[in-house]
């Protein structure tokens, strides 16, 4: 009993149809995930950009403009409204500083920042000046 309704004299070609599916997936999933890994790629090029700014500090007693990757420890840093600090900083002299935390903290209220000698001295990595000028 010959189930098969396919003639024995053709050659049986059913296959095809599954291996050509299985060739557009892979076609398909291989485009995307170069196009992902581009948009990736170029995401960090402009995430890296972005972080790569100059920030006014005070080194060694002399004020210059640096990167703020080229930041290091015992830097003074001229903060300013505006400012997006990448760097947890220690407030040490100024006047009126308001920071947005949200980004770190979720606190949505502005923090009013106090001078090392009086508490609540730290700013966070993250923060936003908002108003009020600090080194």
């Amino acid at each position: 009993d010959n189930s098969d309704s396919h003639p024995a004299d053709e050659p049986k070609v059913g296959w095809v149809d599954g291996v050509a599916i299985l060739g557009a997936v892979a076609v398909v999933v291989v485009t995307n995930a170069i196009n992902d890994y581009e948009k990736e790629k170029q995401f960090r090029k402009l995430n890296a950009k972005k972080e790569d700014r100059p920030v006014k500090v005070l080194r060694g007693g002399l004020a210059q403009q640096i990167h703020i990757q080229d930041v290091v420890v015992g830097d003074i840093m001229f903060i300013e409204p505006g400012d997006l600090l990448n760097v947890d900083c220690i407030y040490v002299e100024g006047h009126n500083l308001r920071c947005d935390e949200s980004a770190a903290t979720g606190e949505s209220n502005p923090v009013k920042k106090n001078e090392y000698t009086k508490g609540d001295c730290i700013i966070i990595s993250g923060s936003k000046v908002l108003q009020g000028v600090a080194k």
